[in-house]
């Protein structure tokens, strides 16, 4: 187990759980694995390769996306492709979503709790393997 951290969020009438966990001494270019448990609960393992020690030779491969949404059907797309370019040969290293990440905003102060969950769930296959930056 590494250094974790759960808290509520209570923001804005959403209310849910965030898991933090920092990972120290990873050994460059090694697969770890992992599970998150909260309340008796525990996920599906995933896995990660830590990044590798910059060099001449070593290249950084990020996938860059915006625009993405949900409840529109490209969003399911973009994530397809992204995880049908990314499988079996790791070809990126990260992703970085460059906005209008999950189209929850309503116009006014708050956020559709729903929506976020949905586009949680769609970027999973992505955001549980590499880093997902946004």
């Amino acid at each position: 187990e590494y250094g974790e951290q759960t808290y509520d969020v209570g923001l804005d009438g959403w209310s849910g759980l965030v898991h933090l966990a920092t990972f120290i001494d990873l050994s460059p270019g090694t697969r770890y694995y992992y599970s998150v448990s909260s309340s008796g609960l525990v996920s599906s393992e995933f896995s990660f390769i830590a990044s590798r020690v910059p060099g001449p030779d070593v290249s950084t491969v990020a996938a860059i996306v915006a625009d993405m949404g949900t409840v529109i059907p490209m969003g399911w797309d973009v994530t397809d492709k992204i995880v049908s370019a990314n499988s079996g040969n790791e070809f990126f290293n990260l992703v970085l979503h460059a906005g209008d990440i999950a189209y929850a905003g309503t116009g006014s102060t708050w956020e559709v709790e729903e929506v976020w969950d949905v586009w949680e769930n769609q970027v999973q296959p992505i955001a549980a393997y590499v880093p997902y930056m946004f």
